[in-house]
Protein backbone atom coordinates (compact mmCIF):
# COMPACT_ATOMS: atom_id res chain seq x y z
CA UNK A 1 0.00 0.00 0.00
CA UNK A 2 1.48 3.53 -0.68
CA UNK A 3 1.60 5.68 1.58
CA UNK A 4 -0.59 8.95 1.18
CA UNK A 5 2.45 11.31 2.71
CA UNK A 6 2.87 14.10 -0.21
CA UNK A 7 6.26 14.71 -1.02
CA UNK A 8 7.93 18.82 -1.69
CA UNK A 9 10.62 18.53 -3.80
CA UNK A 10 12.68 21.38 -5.26
CA UNK A 11 14.12 21.37 -8.53
CA UNK A 12 16.54 23.61 -10.30
CA UNK A 13 15.83 24.44 -14.04
CA UNK A 14 18.33 25.91 -15.87
CA UNK A 15 18.45 27.61 -19.37
CA UNK A 16 18.73 24.90 -22.25
CA UNK A 17 16.97 21.84 -19.80
CA UNK A 18 14.77 20.91 -22.57
CA UNK A 19 15.62 18.72 -25.42
CA UNK A 20 17.36 20.22 -28.09
CA UNK A 21 14.93 21.61 -30.69
CA UNK A 22 11.76 22.10 -27.89
CA UNK A 23 10.74 25.31 -26.55
CA UNK A 24 12.42 24.48 -23.78
CA UNK A 25 15.50 24.40 -25.26
CA UNK A 26 16.58 28.26 -24.73
CA UNK A 27 14.85 28.92 -21.60
CA UNK A 28 13.57 28.06 -17.89
CA UNK A 29 9.99 28.29 -16.99
CA UNK A 30 9.76 31.11 -13.97
CA UNK A 31 13.56 31.91 -13.51
CA UNK A 32 14.55 28.61 -12.71
CA UNK A 33 13.83 27.52 -9.47
CA UNK A 34 10.60 25.36 -9.33
CA UNK A 35 8.79 23.86 -6.60
CA UNK A 36 6.57 20.82 -6.60
CA UNK A 37 3.51 21.67 -4.83
CA UNK A 38 1.57 19.71 -2.23
CA UNK A 39 -0.37 16.72 -3.78
CA UNK A 40 -3.93 16.16 -1.94
CA UNK A 41 -4.76 12.28 -0.94
CA UNK A 42 -5.97 10.30 -2.98
CA UNK A 43 -9.65 8.96 -2.87
CA UNK A 44 -9.19 5.81 -2.35
CA UNK A 45 -9.81 4.45 -6.01
CA UNK A 46 -6.37 4.60 -6.61
CA UNK A 47 -6.94 7.93 -8.47
CA UNK A 48 -5.03 11.41 -6.98
CA UNK A 49 -8.18 13.52 -9.20
CA UNK A 50 -9.57 14.18 -12.00
CA UNK A 51 -8.25 15.73 -15.26
CA UNK A 52 -10.88 18.52 -15.04
CA UNK A 53 -12.10 20.33 -12.59
CA UNK A 54 -15.62 20.31 -10.69
CA UNK A 55 -18.30 19.51 -13.29
CA UNK A 56 -15.69 18.57 -15.62
CA UNK A 57 -16.76 14.93 -18.02
CA UNK A 58 -14.37 12.51 -18.00
CA UNK A 59 -14.11 10.88 -21.57
CA UNK A 60 -11.55 8.95 -21.06
CA UNK A 61 -10.07 6.84 -18.22
CA UNK A 62 -7.66 3.69 -18.04
CA UNK A 63 -5.22 2.13 -16.06
CA UNK A 64 -2.40 -0.10 -17.57
CA UNK A 65 0.34 -2.01 -15.85
CA UNK A 66 3.51 -2.63 -17.03
CA UNK A 67 6.99 -4.60 -17.00
CA UNK A 68 9.47 -1.63 -15.51
CA UNK A 69 11.46 -2.55 -18.64
CA UNK A 70 13.08 0.46 -20.93
CA UNK A 71 11.32 -1.37 -24.12
CA UNK A 72 7.41 -0.61 -22.01
CA UNK A 73 8.05 3.12 -22.62
CA UNK A 74 7.73 3.07 -26.23
CA UNK A 75 4.29 1.14 -25.48
CA UNK A 76 2.82 4.11 -23.07
CA UNK A 77 3.91 6.23 -25.88
CA UNK A 78 1.97 4.64 -28.68
CA UNK A 79 -1.03 4.06 -26.07
CA UNK A 80 -1.21 7.65 -25.34
CA UNK A 81 -1.19 8.94 -29.20
CA UNK A 82 -3.95 6.69 -29.86
CA UNK A 83 -6.04 7.65 -27.17
CA UNK A 84 -4.94 11.22 -27.60
CA UNK A 85 -5.92 11.21 -30.75
CA UNK A 86 -6.59 15.18 -32.47
CA UNK A 87 -5.62 16.81 -29.21
CA UNK A 88 -3.67 19.64 -29.55
CA UNK A 89 -1.39 19.36 -26.46
CA UNK A 90 -0.94 15.40 -27.51
CA UNK A 91 2.69 15.80 -28.10
CA UNK A 92 3.30 18.37 -24.80
CA UNK A 93 1.43 14.34 -22.63
CA UNK A 94 3.38 12.03 -24.47
CA UNK A 95 7.02 13.93 -23.91
CA UNK A 96 6.32 14.37 -20.05
CA UNK A 97 4.75 10.70 -19.85
CA UNK A 98 7.92 9.37 -21.51
CA UNK A 99 9.93 11.68 -18.77
CA UNK A 100 7.69 10.03 -15.93
CA UNK A 101 7.53 6.71 -17.30
CA UNK A 102 11.57 6.32 -17.86
CA UNK A 103 12.01 7.53 -14.14
CA UNK A 104 10.04 4.67 -12.89
CA UNK A 105 11.70 2.20 -15.30
CA UNK A 106 15.80 3.64 -14.42
CA UNK A 107 15.06 5.16 -10.81
CA UNK A 108 12.61 3.57 -8.86
CA UNK A 109 12.15 0.44 -7.00
CA UNK A 110 10.04 -0.75 -9.77
CA UNK A 111 13.44 -1.73 -12.40
CA UNK A 112 14.49 -4.19 -9.65
CA UNK A 113 13.57 -8.16 -10.93
CA UNK A 114 9.50 -8.60 -11.79
CA UNK A 115 8.53 -5.14 -10.76
CA UNK A 116 5.89 -2.71 -12.42
CA UNK A 117 4.52 0.66 -12.56
CA UNK A 118 1.33 1.51 -13.28
CA UNK A 119 0.05 4.40 -15.33
CA UNK A 120 -3.18 5.93 -15.21
CA UNK A 121 -4.55 8.05 -17.96
CA UNK A 122 -7.89 10.46 -17.34
CA UNK A 123 -9.24 12.31 -20.37
CA UNK A 124 -11.50 15.42 -20.68
CA UNK A 125 -11.74 16.23 -24.53
CA UNK A 126 -11.71 19.49 -24.94
CA UNK A 127 -10.92 20.53 -20.87
CA UNK A 128 -7.69 18.51 -20.04
CA UNK A 129 -5.63 15.10 -20.01
CA UNK A 130 -4.38 14.35 -16.22
CA UNK A 131 -1.45 11.53 -16.08
CA UNK A 132 -0.37 9.17 -13.48
CA UNK A 133 2.69 6.79 -12.87
CA UNK A 134 3.34 5.10 -9.83
CA UNK A 135 6.41 2.81 -9.17
CA UNK A 136 7.28 1.02 -6.49
CA UNK A 137 9.47 4.40 -4.68
CA UNK A 138 12.74 4.01 -4.03
CA UNK A 139 15.43 6.91 -2.95
CA UNK A 140 15.28 10.13 -4.78
CA UNK A 141 18.34 10.53 -7.01
CA UNK A 142 19.75 14.11 -6.23
CA UNK A 143 20.61 16.26 -9.01
CA UNK A 144 23.74 15.07 -10.45
CA UNK A 145 23.38 11.79 -9.28
CA UNK A 146 23.62 8.52 -11.47
CA UNK A 147 23.12 10.31 -14.76
CA UNK A 148 22.75 13.92 -14.85
CA UNK A 149 25.18 16.38 -14.13
CA UNK A 150 24.53 19.38 -12.08
CA UNK A 151 26.13 22.19 -14.59
CA UNK A 152 23.68 20.16 -16.77
CA UNK A 153 26.48 18.78 -18.79
CA UNK A 154 25.24 15.19 -18.01
CA UNK A 155 22.97 12.97 -20.13
CA UNK A 156 20.16 12.98 -17.79
CA UNK A 157 18.63 15.08 -14.95
CA UNK A 158 16.09 17.22 -16.57
CA UNK A 159 12.71 15.26 -16.86
CA UNK A 160 11.07 16.73 -13.72
CA UNK A 161 12.23 20.29 -15.15
CA UNK A 162 10.51 19.27 -18.85
CA UNK A 163 7.89 18.26 -16.42
CA UNK A 164 7.40 21.52 -14.66
CA UNK A 165 7.72 23.63 -17.52
CA UNK A 166 4.93 21.92 -19.43
CA UNK A 167 2.47 21.43 -17.16
CA UNK A 168 -0.41 23.28 -16.05
CA UNK A 169 -0.09 21.52 -12.69
CA UNK A 170 2.29 17.99 -11.45
CA UNK A 171 3.25 16.63 -7.99
CA UNK A 172 4.47 14.05 -6.24
CA UNK A 173 2.50 11.38 -3.77
CA UNK A 174 4.00 8.68 -1.74
CA UNK A 175 7.76 8.09 -0.11
CA UNK A 176 10.48 5.35 -0.79
CA UNK A 177 7.73 2.76 -0.10
CA UNK A 178 6.00 3.66 -3.54
CA UNK A 179 5.51 7.12 -5.21
CA UNK A 180 3.10 7.55 -8.26
CA UNK A 181 4.24 11.32 -9.99
CA UNK A 182 1.44 12.70 -11.80
CA UNK A 183 0.53 15.95 -14.50
CA UNK A 184 -2.22 17.47 -15.51
CA UNK A 185 -2.36 19.50 -18.73
CA UNK A 186 -5.35 22.00 -20.69
CA UNK A 187 -6.31 20.23 -23.96
CA UNK A 188 -5.12 22.97 -25.81
CA UNK A 189 -1.56 22.78 -24.64
CA UNK A 190 0.70 25.11 -22.48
Amino acid sequence: EMAATPQVIALTCQPGDGPPGSRLAGSAPGGGDSEVPEVPEGDGSGCLGTAGGPGTRLTDSRWRSYPARPDQVARVRALLAVMLGDCPAAADVILMADELVTNAVLHSKSHEPGGMFRLHILISEGDSVRVEVADAGGEWASPGGRNGAVDGSGLGGRGLCIVAALASAWGVLGNEAGRTVWFTVGWQGS
